[in-house]
């Protein structure tokens, strides 16, 4: 499967879904930087998806993404891996892939606590990951 092709992965359906007004929590300066040309302190490593807002009661897909120094993370689950580009502007992150020649730009508004990172998605509540250790 191309990655294209890969729709059942909560990061790739916020991909393909485009921006959502409003959504998310601001974050505390002092965990992410606010500058676009720097990777966010706390935000590199690898992060598994444990819980999703928009399908309540329902088992995620299995799905990691990895966050490298740099701005470039990866994205693996049930579909084939792909790559891209990230950076953090304020309270988002912008994250660049090419699906089937296609560049495609994902803004999310996210944050990171001590439960993990969430994402916010483009209908309710968040995507949740907690670190892989």
């Amino acid at each position: 499967m191309r990655a294209g092709a890969m729709v059942v992965s909560c990061l790739a359906a916020l991909i393909a879904g485009g921006p959502a007004p409003g959504a998310g929590v601001p974050l505390d300066p002092a965990t992410i930087l606010t500058q676009t040309s720097r990777a966010a302190p706390g935000l590199v490593g690898t992060w598994r998806l444990v819980k999703d807002d928009d399908t309540p009661g329902k088992k995620p897909p299995p799905e990691t993404i990895t966050f490298r120094t740099g701005g470039t993370y990866r994205v693996e689950g049930s579909g084939e891996p792909f790559d891209g580009r990230y950076r953090v502007d304020g309270e988002e992150i912008v994250m660049t892939v090419v699906v089937d020649g296609n560049t495609r730009v994902m803004r999310r508004r996210f944050r990171l606590d001590a439960e993990g990172l969430h994402f916010a998605n483009p209908n309710q509540g968040f995507a949740h990951y907690s670190p892989v250790r």
